[in-house]
């Protein structure tokens, strides 16, 4: 619900619902000429909570929902690799943080230095980091570069008590990426 008021136009697909794969075609046609195609949600599997539990040696519901980030996933898919597209994600989720939909704790950029395929640059990152700051309280946002050799290209946003105590993991990338990033997760869970 949150994205969907901070994209308007852009329909968020569950991707725990039964229609998602006509939702995800029938998205992606309607909204080709957008700076956002895509917005897909999840919430994080019952194995896949177990699985974290056991390595993080969590042994509570509490202590799961204060130290796994990603109970709940979205993925907000942009068109290219323009950094128009990248600042204009950036500048709808600074709105929501601004109208108190949610706060963000950290924000993890897996994209490459100096690299013309990045959504968007540094500086316009520790923007967003500083305005976060500003918002919700000077040490509230944290930063990290976390670029991978395998050259994946995205920016991971993790917010801090979405909803229920529950935190998220917010995801922007293009659309090559999620779909190399599709098949990389398949990989890691077999």
């Amino acid at each position: 619900l949150i994205l969907s008021d901070a994209f308007p136009g852009i329909k968020v697909v569950d991707l725990d619902s039964e229609k998602a794969k006509d939702m995800i075609t029938r998205e992606l046609d309607d909204n080709k000429d957008k700076p956002v195609v895509l917005i897909t949600a999840r919430r994080k599997h019952p194995a896949s909570i177990y699985e974290k539990m056991a390595q993080g040696h969590l042994r509570s519901k509490r202590a799961a929902k204060e130290k796994i980030n990603d109970l709940i996933g979205a993925r907000i898919i942009v068109s290219g690799t323009s950094t128009q597209e990248g600042e204009y994600v950036l500048d709808r989720l600074t709105e929501a943080v601004k109208k108190g939909r949610f706060k963000v704790k950290h924000v993890k950029n897996h994209l490459q230095e100096n690299s013309r395929l990045n959504y968007v640059g540094r500086k316009r990152l520790d923007r967003f980091v500083a305005d976060n700051r500003r918002i919700n309280g000077i040490s509230s946002c944290t930063y990290t570069d976390e670029p991978r050799d395998s050259g994946y290209l995205a920016i991971h946003i993790i917010t801090d008590d979405i909803e229920d105590g529950f935190n998220a993991e917010i995801q922007i990338m293009g659309l090559d990426v999620e779909r190399f990033k599709e098949l990389e997760d398949i990989c890691y869970k077999c």
